[in-house]
């Protein structure tokens, strides 16, 4: 009986570092703006994670004058070979100078501030911490337009992509 408690509570504890060690950005059933900003040239190819061994990376491939078709890509252990995680339909939104990814998948956007250079891909995270919904594009972007310079409003460690 004991042993079962235990297992129990190991269970639990684990599932509990899961939930909260594992960030995401904030997802919405709404986008910043239903169509994005004509696409940038510079975006377009593969972003691999400036980091450790066998990084992530991502492939930016035109969908549309103002869409992408974006593909994630990790490393697996198992198969010693790099597998697509994630797919997404992308877009860029421009909030006062500021750059936001809309990333689509599963029935929900992903939301990132962008920050591009030649060589250089910097994605920070819109955290997940935000209890608010939104019934409209027009709301969400008012919302980001009001927090969108506020340290709080994203995750804490950026990601940097190198071309």
């Amino acid at each position: 009986m004991k042993y079962l408690n235990f297992k129990a509570l190991a269970y639990s504890l684990m599932l509990f570092c899961v939930v909260v060690l594992t960030a995401c950005p904030y997802s919405s059933e709404h986008p910043i703006d239903p169509v994005g900003v004509k696409i940038k040239r510079e975006l377009m190819g593969k972003w691999t994670k400036n980091s450790g061994d066998n990084p992530p990376f991502y492939i930016f491939e035109k969908s549309d004058d103002n869409k992408y078709d974006v593909t994630k890509n990790e490393w697996s252990d198992t198969d010693k070979a790099y597998s697509t995680k994630t797919k997404y339909v992308g877009h860029i939104s421009e909030l006062g100078g500021t750059m936001f990814l809309n990333m689509f998948s599963d029935g929900k956007y992903y939301f990132y501030k962008l920050e591009l250079s030649a060589s250089e891909l910097k994605l920070f995270e819109v955290t997940d911490n935000i209890d608010e919904t939104f019934s409209s594009s027009a709301e969400l972007k008012s919302f980001f337009m009001k927090h969108k310079d506020m340290s709080f409003f994203y995750n804490k460690d950026e990601e940097v992509y190198k071309k």
